[in-house]
């Protein structure tokens, strides 16, 4: 008698019945941050996102800004809309790499250095914030940091998830 063993595909762990995993670059498009250094902040102006917030200020969404920034300092920034999705790009350690939020505000906000801006097309944002940030979504971006003293995280990285 034969007994015959197939392996199947291993799968994201707790998918619901109806669900398939994809790719993040099939549900949406990225774009990276650029530098809003901290002598470029004013008292008022455009919404602002700097990387540092995301460990400290937004977790899951940002529905408040600390941050503004001059026309100028705007035109040379990367615009982020409702329903973006805002990555720390670098961090100091594996467990914060990729930390994100869903940008849930109506007004058009920036996007500073080492972050990076998924827009999804297909999903809903908050939903995937959360997804990201614990359980096995968490687990798989610390699988993407690179580097030792300073971590990582690359777009081709993201795309792939």
């Amino acid at each position: 008698m034969s007994i015959l063993i197939m392996k199947a595909k291993p799968q994201q762990k707790n998918i619901p019945e109806g669900w398939n995993e994809t790719r993040l670059s099939a549900i949406g498009s990225f774009s990276k941050g650029a530098a809003i250094s901290k002598d470029q902040l004013s008292v008022s102006g455009h919404n602002a996102i700097r990387y540092g917030e995301l460990y400290t200020k937004h977790h899951f969404h940002i529905r408040k800004i600390y941050s503004f920034i001059s026309d100028e300092v705007a035109e040379q920034s990367t615009k982020i809309n409702y329903g973006d999705i805002v990555f720390a790009c670098s961090g100091e350690t594996i467990d914060e790499i990729g930390k994100s939020a869903a940008y849930l505000l109506k007004e058009d906000a920036y996007a500073g250095g080492d972050t990076i801006i998924f827009s999804p097309e297909k999903a809903d944002s908050l939903f995937l914030s959360y997804f990201l940030n614990v359980g096995e979504g968490r687990k798989k971006l610390r699988e993407l940091g690179q580097g030792q003293s300073v971590v990582h995280l690359y777009k081709s990285d993201l795309e792939n998830l």
